[in-house]
């Protein structure tokens, strides 16, 4: 795709001793799709969500967006944000004092990509959203686990890590899941269950 010929375009460049600049190019940053909340850029330590999948970047949207005091909604579009994270930087984000949480399927894929993207930009100190990830362990506790329908690549270093964000027992629960190449993606939060969890009333 675009991001391995770009790449290659740049490995090219490397071995010639050039970089971009060098050739009248400038590298453009890839956009993101998001929401923000009116003050956003007047307000400090900003809550900022990334949702991996559409239909529940929607459901957050209309449901949950000001009851969990969210500053800013980011649609991650799966492993498209490892390189479009970088247009954060058109935010004036501030990884000192704002939160990212990241939100994706409860999978080997999606843990990777957290992992990855949490290394990469390991400045902004991105966390997983633990409330949306337990729910999902919750909701999956009643309708039962289903195997991961394609070949994933389960990185141990990875689970590990992401696991790490959890107390017990919830981690341990996390780790069997994942290793043993289970799957719940994030649609099963359905929006009754967000509005249950995470509304208004649900938190007062």
């Amino acid at each position: 795709g675009a991001e391995s010929s770009r790449s290659r375009g740049e490995t090219i460049l490397h071995r010639l001793g050039l970089d971009y600049r060098d050739i009248g190019c400038e590298e453009t940053l890839e956009p993101f799709f998001s929401f923000m909340s009116k003050d956003f850029y007047s307000i400090t330590g900003r809550y900022i969500f990334i949702i991996e999948n559409k239909d529940t970047f929607w459901s957050f949207k209309r449901n949950i967006f000001d009851s969990l005091n969210a500053d800013m909604l980011i649609f991650g579009e799966g492993k498209k944000i490892l390189s479009s994270f970088q247009f954060m930087e058109e935010y004036s984000v501030n990884p000192a004092g704002d939160t990212i949480f990241y939100f994706g399927d409860l999978d080997a894929e999606g843990v990777n990509i957290f992992c990855e993207l949490a290394e990469r930009y390991s400045a902004y100190g991105i966390k997983p959203f633990h409330d949306g990830y337990a729910a999902l362990l919750e909701i999956s506790a009643r309708h039962g686990l289903k195997k991961i329908p394609k070949k994933q690549r389960i990185n141990r270093e990875h689970i590990e890590k992401f696991c790490g964000f959890f107390g017990q027992p919830l981690a341990q629960q996390l780790a069997k899941l994942l290793i043993g190449g289970y799957y719940i993606p994030q649609e099963a939060l359905s929006a009754t269950e967000m509005r249950e969890r995470f509304g208004i009333a649900g938190n007062g």
